[in-house]
């Protein structure tokens, strides 16, 4: 595993660490990636974790880094920090009480999004289930980007308790549901963090509409808080497929590929 300050990232450091392990501290905080980086390339995508099995993987995990070679983009594969010590399997980026890793994970891919020489509008969040969850907030942090998500999580306070009620103990301890979201609701809703970080991102989101718990839960919920919220959005496309065999998963990995490499090379909806 590779080792450096966020101080000290440059361009030539970044060309040779490519598809390795590397370590970026960050005030006094170290942090997880992988980068995937092609040469001809003025692309970013961003990809972010969605739930982890403890019993195959051990964190620092940055899933479906092999999809790197298969993308016509520079790919950053991300982490989440936030389940490692409490080992739990699911962080959406929480952090803990005093420190969003969110914006910890934002300010470095940007970073490295600049080295690469890769303008905004290029950059591109993505993830299913929580990973879609931190794509969107990740693009909402970020002007000119844009995410796509497939089946994601858009509101915690609706998803399953049980998962949920894990991560408000590990992160915000000695706090009570009601509590935790109404002072952190940029980290439970993605709507609260367009609202918090002034910015609607382009979003491309893919739903199954035979999954009725997300169904409910997330995509009609999202819908009705960007309508309450007085969210423009204009910019978001709004997919619904039906497959009754993948239920939450998400859709498979050639399809995935294919999507992303029509969003990649859209200059807009």
């Amino acid at each position: 595993m590779l080792e450096i300050d966020y101080e000290d990232l440059s361009t030539d450091f970044l060309k040779t660490i490519n598809n390795k392990m590397l370590k970026i501290r960050f005030n006094r905080e170290s942090f997880y990636f992988k980068l995937s980086i092609k040469k001809e390339s003025d692309k970013l995508v961003v990809h972010s974790n969605g739930a982890v099995n403890w019993e195959k993987n051990t964190p620092p995990v940055q899933m479906r880094s092999s999809w790197g070679r298969d993308i016509n983009a520079h790919c950053l594969f991300i982490d989440d920090k936030t389940i490692h010590e409490s080992k739990i399997n699911t962080g959406w980026g929480a952090g803990r009480k005093e420190r969003f890793f969110l914006e910890d994970y934002s300010t470095i891919s940007m970073k490295i999004q600049s080295l690469l020489g890769v303008n905004d509008e290029d950059v591109l969040y993505w993830g299913s289930s929580a990973g879609g969850f931190m794509s969107i907030i990740l693009a909402s942090m970020h002007k000119s980007s844009s995410a796509v998500v497939n089946n994601p999580q858009t509101l915690l306070k609706n998803h399953y308790s049980s998962k949920v009620n894990k991560m408000y103990e590990a992160v915000f301890p000695g706090l009570s549901s009601e509590e935790i979201e109404n002072k952190y609701p940029e980290r439970i809703s993605v709507v609260s963090a367009m609202k918090q970080y002034g910015n609607i991102p382009k979003i491309y989101y893919f739903q199954n509409n035979k999954y009725e718990f997300d169904l409910e839960n997330h995509y009609y919920a999202f819908i009705d808080e960007v309508n309450k919220q007085c969210i423009n959005d204009k910019d978001f496309l709004y997919v619904l497929y039906n497959d009754s065999d993948l239920g939450h998963a998400p859709l498979p990995k050639d399809q995935t590929l294919q999507y992303l490499e029509i969003v990649l090379n859209l200059k807009q909806l």
